[in-house]
């Protein structure tokens, strides 16, 4: 190769470099969704994480919790959260949700620790 394209050739590398050097740094943003279903009643609860990243380097993390109840309109849910929903949730286990609210929370705590002892 003579040596004159060898040396443009080292030229554009290094100013690709520098130029590659000088740009904007990219930001990306990613949503983890942890799903739980809790007894009583088959409650879900949704923690979604949102991690922030600079150029792939993780540079900050936020958390939020959501709790979702039979019956209840779910707007804003993510899709794991509705989908599990529309499984678990049938007329029975709303009714007994629903039934459960009109009562003192002592007689639903007793229920509870019933049922959990009988599983």
């Amino acid at each position: 190769m003579p040596a004159k394209l060898l040396l443009i050739i080292v030229k554009y590398l290094m100013n690709s470099n520098l130029r590659l050097k000088n740009m904007a740094p990219v930001y990306t943003e990613e949503h983890t969704h942890v799903v739980t279903v809790h007894e009583p009643f088959l409650r879900i609860s949704c923690e979604t994480v949102r991690t922030i990243k600079k150029d792939g380097v993780k540079i900050g993390e936020a958390r939020e919790n959501k709790g979702y109840r039979p019956g209840e309109e779910n707007e804003g849910a993510c899709d794991l959260v509705l989908t599990i929903g529309e499984a678990i949730w049938t007329p029975e286990v709303i009714a007994e949700y629903q039934a459960s609210q009109l009562l003192p929370p002592e007689t639903v705590l007793a229920a509870a620790h019933q049922q959990a002892s009988t599983t």
